[in-house]
């Protein structure tokens, strides 16, 4: 009986894949593509997605901004830098230079609705928009860095959302490759420099996708029967590259390194702390105290939004949600209140003179 029940099961799945062969044979003659091709059709769609018009890939941060764009509500300069309106404009130079992730960098929102143009609005002082979504607290490091001299700035802003921490032990995220670090005697050493780029394997697509994405059938089937969300999704495997847990140290060594580009050149360093719409219903994320505590520790202003969001949310929650965008996946991202909520706490936190503590809305 057994042996029986084997041998059918052998026979449907040899059934399964001549049918599987002849359907591929046939999709491919009908829509033209190589019989003998071996492509990854899901990997190719991804590198579209990420690499498209509004991204481009940079071999020392993974992936930036495509500078110089213009849609309604989003526009971009110089640098790939998202500016406050639809007027375009020169660099700013001496002004507030602003680093983060989509936080920072107004996903979901129109230009002026972005913190960063708040905060130009109430202060009007300038500020450089040079976040990009989706980078760990290493990336916007990083970015700063390297803007320093180019933007040559009064003022600092590093914005990490806290997820950003446990970024930075990836070596892969969004669909695309990125920089990371290791502590040896207690220093940080970059590597994954030049950034590999995205070639849709099975490390970087994860197992399921990775294998069944070379099949054009598969690929057909799927876009048709309504999973164009799976097949195009950014979200790609997570490849990690240190321990968990070490996200907090490297990202304080990181802050102390920006910290001693900063000072000789008397530029006000700020770090601020951010969080989604569903981390209120849990107390305050270990890895953002971690990092807020080592932050303050050197000397660098901390901004932390966490209790007065965390005093909105117990108090009303009508007025908590509407501080943020959620959606259908459950990620959010600020709305313009909730923008503009951060904007006030570190316009704040710029108008006091008392450095090494923190600030919040």
């Amino acid at each position: 009986m057994l042996r029986r029940l084997s041998l059918n099961a052998a026979l449907i799945a040899i059934s399964l894949c001549i049918t599987l062969i002849i359907w591929e044979i046939g999709l491919r003659l009908h829509e033209g593509i190589p019989l003998l091709g071996f492509t990854n059709f899901i990997g190719d769609r991804v590198n579209a997605a990420k690499q498209g018009a509004s991204f481009f890939y940079d071999e020392r941060l993974g992936w930036q901004v495509t500078p110089n764009q213009h849609w309604p509500g989003f526009n971009t300069g110089a640098y790939g830098v998202r500016l406050p309106s639809s007027t375009d404009r020169a660099l700013p130079i001496g002004a507030i230079l602003a680093s983060g992730d989509s936080f920072t960098f107004g996903s979901d929102v129109s230009d002026a609705e972005s913190w960063p143009a708040d905060l130009e609005a109430r202060t009007g002082t300038p500020v450089v928009n040079a976040a990009v979504p989706g980078w760990g607290t290493d990336q916007i490091v990083m970015r700063a860095e390297d803007m320093i001299d180019i933007a040559r700035p009064q003022t600092i802003i590093v914005d990490f959302l806290w997820y950003d921490i446990g970024r930075t032990e990836e070596e892969t995220n969004f669909g695309a490759h990125k920089p990371y670090y290791t502590i040896e005697d207690n220093e940080l050493v970059l590597h994954n420099v030049p950034v590999p780029p995205f070639e849709g394997r099975v490390r970087e697509l994860g197992l399921v996708r990775g294998v069944l994405g070379y099949s054009y059938a598969i690929y057909w089937a799927a876009g048709r029967l309504g999973f164009d969300g799976w097949l195009g999704s950014v979200n790609t495997q997570l490849n990690r590259a240190t321990p968990g847990g070490t996200g907090q140290r490297i990202t304080c060594l990181l802050l102390k390194r920006l910290k001693e580009r900063a000072d000789p050149r008397g530029i006000r360093l700020i770090m601020v702390m951010q969080y989604g719409v569903g981390d209120f219903v849990r107390s305050q994320p270990k890895p953002a105290i971690d990092v807020i505590s080592c932050a303050a520790g050197m000397g660098v202003e901390t901004v932390d939004t966490w209790t007065s969001l965390a005093e909105i949310y117990a108090r009303d929650q009508a007025l908590f949600r509407s501080l943020f965008i959620v959606q259908e996946t459950g990620w959010s991202h600020m709305s313009a209140d909730g923008n503009r909520l951060v904007a006030s706490a570190i316009a704040d936190r710029l108008q006091s003179t008392q450095t090494g503590t923190a600030s919040r809305p």
